[in-house]
């Protein structure tokens, strides 16, 4: 069931039938988004980008969701996996090229006893997440933090402070382990050891499914060959030629999203598919 005072989906998109939003301001998703089983949302203004992916039992709720300030935002080429959980008793923002992790929570509140006795001032907060930032699996991320782009948080961290751009953190609490380390463009030799090790496994992968293309790499490419068939990826420009390519490697095309390298000219990725 999808509710909303403004209903803008921009086909095409996959939306499992098993949804519950209600979103009483707008409710806008762009192309090729994929929200999974069991999605569930209640907040102000809803925005979902393009190529977006919502995996299963996702949630956006509990807080005060109906408020003023209850703004969720997702940007283009985000994943949030299986059990994320958004608070939006505030606006949450989080940028392109995010991935949160299973059931990483994201709280914009918190207060629960009264503040006449004493205790802690409710929490009412927003988060802004920026781009190209990962938080894997259990992470907490607090009320009122800010998290610059390219940065990586370790696996079931707490973080209760703002993070800058291009850090390494980890901790209960967040602290920061190494500064200014991302991006970083790899060259020539770790360069190539990289496409080799990903290369030689995607061999097993297909050796697996029953068919042997042939795969090589340059300095700016990957190139795929099977049959008659010959794809070259460029993760220069993250674009692939020709644009129309067979099952085969669409198979490899989606196993290059596994390392990040994710060429989205193709449409849905067939594996993410509902």
């Amino acid at each position: 069931m999808i509710k909303a005072g403004v209903l803008d989906i921009m086909e095409p998109v996959k939306i499992h039938p098993d949804v519950d939003v209600k979103v009483s301001g707008t409710l806008h998703v762009e192309p090729y988004a994929v929200i999974g089983r069991g999605f569930t949302a209640t907040c102000r203004n809803l925005w979902i980008g393009r190529h977006c992916w919502i995996g299963d039992n996702v949630a956006i709720k509990y807080g005060a969701p109906d408020n003023p300030w209850a703004d969720v935002r997702i940007g283009d080429f985000t994943g949030l996996m299986d059990g994320v959980l958004l608070n939006p008793s505030r606006a949450i923002t989080i940028g392109q090229n995010c991935g949160l992790g299973v059931e990483t929570q994201v709280w914009t509140h918190s207060g629960w006893l009264p503040i006449m006795q004493g205790f802690p001032m409710q929490k009412e907060k927003p988060v802004s997440i920026g781009d190209n930032v990962w938080l894997p699996s259990r992470c907490q991320v607090l009320p009122g933090v800010r998290i610059a782009d390219h940065v990586v948080v370790g696996i079931g961290s707490v973080v209760n402070r703002d993070l800058p751009r291009g850090c390494f953190a980890a901790g209960h609490p967040a602290k920061v382990i190494r500064e200014n380390v991302y991006p970083q463009e790899l060259e020539g030799q770790q360069l190539r050891a990289e496409l080799a090790r990903i290369t030689l496994i995607y061999e097993d992968v297909a050796r697996d499914k029953g068919f042997h293309p042939t795969v090589t790499f340059g300095n700016s490419h990957i190139e795929f060959s099977y049959r008659e068939e010959t794809v070259l990826f460029n993760f220069k420009t993250m674009q692939f030629t020709p644009e129309t390519i067979s099952d085969y490697a669409e198979d490899f095309r989606d196993y290059l999203r596994r390392y990040g390298l994710k060429f989205f000219g193709g449409g849905f990725f067939k594996s993410r598919s509902r």
